[in-house]
């Protein structure tokens, strides 16, 4: 029997991010959690020349020190939802979003929601 789920907000509805640079969520304690599953979106990016965006679940021990969750792919697809899920097993995680512009200003809006898995008590 799967364990219970507590609602899950890594990037609120309707987010934006404006300029190059890098954007990470709050690091999260996940330990008491076995899995989590987020519907992720993301608009159309605004800017001048050769945008890029990115959105990247990462994991951590430490929350120093941060990799990738495997098997999660990057999120860059426009006006789509996304999910996202993977099985929790290092105690902290977070979602990294990344800007790139060679000229002008860029901006996105973006939003991650849904849900962890709470780990079942024997």
């Amino acid at each position: 029997m799967a364990g219970l789920y507590v609602p899950l907000v890594m990037i609120p509805r309707f987010t934006s991010y404006v300029g190059a640079g890098t954007y990470t969520s709050v690091a999260m304690d996940v330990s008491e959690f076995a899995h989590f599953i987020l519907t992720v979106w993301r608009g159309p990016l605004v800017s001048g020349t050769s945008p890029t965006f990115t959105m990247v679940f990462e994991e951590s021990d430490d929350a120093d020190v941060w990799s990738a969750f495997s098997g999660i792919s990057t999120i860059n697809t426009a006006n789509a939802n996304s999910v996202v899920e993977s099985d929790l097993t290092r105690r902290w995680m977070r979602v990294k979003v990344t800007l790139a512009q060679s000229t002008s200003t860029i901006a996105i809006t973006c939003w991650a929601i849904g849900n962890l898995e709470r780990r079942e008590r024997e």
